[in-house]
């Protein structure tokens, strides 16, 4: 039947979690308030490629989709502090993208915007060997 999976196509996801990393933090590379910023994002024995797709939508925004490069260090490990920054680098991209194309206030709420700074990262899913899917809260604070 259409939509099903037999055990064999079955995917597994592998998360990393993050705990609500400030994405500010992360563009900044200051990993001091992540926990085990030089240890791997995954297992090693997680298939990495070196082009990975990463997509996150937010309500009343398009979905955002892209390709992004993994540089990696000599020893081939891509760390959490690294995968970190990639998202917030795609996220601050996001943000630049909806002002562009004319909305000055993306994803403001009750007149509160929002930049980078109110954006954390609680965690980030392998969903496939070239795909990532980070789940992103927002920390909205109060202009008193």
């Amino acid at each position: 039947m259409a939509g099903e999976f037999t055990s064999t196509e079955t995917m597994c996801r592998i998360s990393s979690f993050y705990h609500g990393f400030s994405l500010s933090n992360a563009y900044k590379r200051e990993y001091r308030d992540l926990s085990d910023a030089d240890f791997p994002a995954w297992p090693a024995s997680i298939p990495v490629a070196a082009k990975l797709a990463i997509v996150f939508c937010f309500p009343g925004s398009p979905r955002y989709h892209r390709q992004v490069h993994i540089r990696r260090t000599d020893s081939g490990v891509l760390t959490r502090g690294k995968l970190a920054t990639i998202v917030a680098r795609e996220v601050q991209r996001f943000l630049g993208q909806v002002r562009r194309a004319g909305n000055q206030d993306p994803l403001g709420r009750c007149g509160v915007h929002l930049a980078l700074e109110n954006f954390v990262l609680v965690d980030v899913q392998h969903v496939s060997k070239g795909s990532l899917q980070p789940t992103i809260g927002i920390i909205a604070k109060s202009n008193e």
